[in-house]
């Protein structure tokens, strides 16, 4: 898109739409260029700004995503000297089953599954409580 294009339909976004971005597959492999994923870059300040103001991001570390989240200072390519400038990047990627179990372990919550198949009759409820333990 020319600029006039692309200004002119940022204008027309609504502006409380939900971000949401779309989770990379626990067993990706390879490049995430074409992933959903953030870059900002320039100076601390400039950064720390756009992080206060989105937070929502951080509600994505949970038991079902995590923040792969990189902050430092660039370097000069042909010096290796620091530059005073910054670069921040953060991609959602989905959790492994096997960590969402160990996660749930940890706050000590039951892994809930549902038998489909018809409920037996039990003889007492004392059967029927220790049944589901």
């Amino acid at each position: 898109m020319r600029k006039e294009e692309v200004i002119d339909y940022w204008a027309s976004l609504e502006p409380d739409e939900p971000m949401l971005p779309r989770p990379i597959r626990a067993d990706h492999k390879g490049s995430t260029y074409t992933c959903d994923s953030i870059r900002i870059t320039g100076s601390k300040a400039y950064i720390d700004s756009w992080l206060g103001n989105n937070k929502w991001l951080l509600e994505r570390e949970n038991h079902k995503t995590r923040l792969q989240v990189t902050y430092k200072e660039t370097v000069d390519r042909d010096t290796g000297l620091p530059t005073g400038k910054y670069s921040f990047y953060c991609q959602v990627w989905a959790r492994s089953k096997a960590l969402n179990n160990y996660s749930r372990a940890i706050r000590k919550e039951p892994e809930v599954t549902v038998d489909l198949k018809p409920m037996q009759s039990h003889k007492s409820l004392k059967e029927l409580a220790n049944s589901f333990l």
